[in-house]
């Protein structure tokens, strides 16, 4: 088969070239979705939910805070309980990299928090480098808003 293969013309035909359409199939992101690192995995979820976890407590819908993020992701993926610590998140959370935006680190008088990006934003950058995605919450448009302004 080889040697047929060395005879034969492929034109401009590469192994490592993947159409397009391949790489934004449904049933690949799909299996992507599965194989995410745990803190992609943790992340994703907040984007599909459209909520930061703790925001009831500050009354700020786009900021949360350092201990509360890190509490929520440990109990949300178990694998991080072992392996998430605040500067792991730092990491994560500015890593325009992994999740296509950067969120910045506030101080308030009585923690470290984060600013995220609007939601439409983040799912933006998402999809950017992941591809589209379905999202279970498409209403809304910023964190813990609808689009109808409720």
């Amino acid at each position: 088969m080889f040697w047929d293969l060395q005879r034969m013309d492929l034109g401009d035909w590469h192994p490592r070239h993947i159409p397009e359409t391949l790489l934004k199939n449904p049933a690949l992101q799909k299996q992507q979705r599965f194989t995410l690192p745990p803190l992609e995995q943790w992340y994703l979820m907040l984007l599909n939910e459209g909520r930061l976890p703790g925001v009831s407590i500050i009354k700020r819908p786009c900021f949360a805070y350092t201990r509360i993020l890190v509490d929520d992701a440990k109990e949300r993926v178990p694998r991080l309980r072992w392996e998430l610590s605040d500067v792991e998140l730092y990491n994560f959370l500015t890593d325009r990299e992994r999740i296509g935006v950067a969120c910045e680190k506030h101080r308030t008088s009585s923690a470290n928090g984060w600013d995220f990006p609007p939601l439409a934003e983040c799912r933006a950058a998402w999809e950017k480098r992941y591809g589209p995605t379905q999202w279970e919450r498409p209403e809304m448009v910023d964190w813990g808003q609808k689009g109808d302004g409720g």
